[in-house]
């Protein structure tokens, strides 16, 4: 998924919520970069949460990744992955997997 952030800077955490989910997320290998990297097929910033690559988000509840370095200005574009291994209700809203 591609976002916009409001001030930019030097460090960027991801948070990913379960808000309405009534069961626990697994979340697997994440990155983040600029599309511009994205699309030269650039290194992307891997995501972390506590240290580990993978992690389960309780149901209702938010996870937040570790600080990852990546410079972004202002207004800028921030493109998102997030693999999502298991098996997803469709009361999870997701689609196009």
């Amino acid at each position: 998924m591609n976002v916009r952030v409001s001030l930019g800077g030097d460090t960027v955490r991801c948070a990913c919520p379960t808000l309405y989910g009534s069961r626990p997320l697994a979340v697997g290998g994440s990155d983040c970069a600029t599309p511009a990297a994205r699309s030269s097929r650039a290194p992307t910033a891997q995501l972390t949460f506590g240290g580990a690559g993978t992690a389960t988000i309780a149901a209702g509840a938010l996870l937040v990744s570790d600080p990852v370095a990546l410079p972004l200005s202002p207004l800028g574009d921030l493109a998102i992955s997030i693999h999502l291994p298991g098996d997803l209700p469709t009361s999870f809203g997701i689609i196009g997997r």
